[in-house]
């Protein structure tokens, strides 16, 4: 795999086409984003290719390491937001029957 940097200015594909045909490419902006440039004729072969190429593999672990998931809590608090307001979820042992009128309590019901 070749590396290039690009500049600002405009630039015709074409170029850099015919030397992704011969082998893949990554292209850096001058702002540091990085891109691959790849030709695709079997996917099946492309895919074997790319796990097969070490340094590609070694770009793309570098990439994913170092980031954490964040909570929700964490998100919010980061970005300065309020945390939300849920509704208390329900017990699931709890009665939907009304409570017991405090003049029946203790009284004996008979059919």
């Amino acid at each position: 795999m070749k590396t290039l940097e690009i500049s600002n200015r405009p630039r015709d594909v074409r170029p850099l086409l015919e030397l992704a045909s011969e082998e893949n490419l990554v292209i850096t902006t001058p702002g540091g984003r990085q891109f691959v440039l790849a030709e695709i004729d079997d996917f099946e072969e492309e895919v074997r290719l790319v796990r097969e190429n070490a340094e590609l593999m070694a770009f793309l672990k570098a990439r994913s390491s170092g980031s954490r998931t964040l909570t929700e809590a964490q998100l919010r608090k980061r970005l300065g937001l309020r945390p939300t307001t849920r509704a208390r979820k329900r017990s699931p042992h709890a009665s939907h029957s009304p409570a017991p009128r405090p003049s029946a309590i203790g009284q004996r019901v008979e059919n």
